[in-house]
């Protein structure tokens, strides 16, 4: 699946008349997210359990991410 068609995809799923442009808004932010965890997870190894962040390591003088 390309971009294109899971942007397709996000507005079908929002249903009603989302515009393409308002589907791959929300595709972006989304995927901007998780790119972000991605990379504070290998810089800093948090990981993820029970949706809170726990600090491991060097990462313990950083300030705790909220929820």
């Amino acid at each position: 699946m390309n971009k294109a068609e899971l942007i397709e995809q996000v507005q079908k799923t929002l249903g009603g008349e989302t515009s393409k442009r308002a589907a791959g808004d929300a595709l972006d932010a989304v995927l901007t997210c998780i790119a972000a965890y991605l990379v504070l997870k290998s810089t800093f190894g948090l990981r993820l359990m029970a949706g809170v962040m726990w600090d491991l390591g060097e990462a313990a003088s950083l300030p705790r991410l909220a929820r």
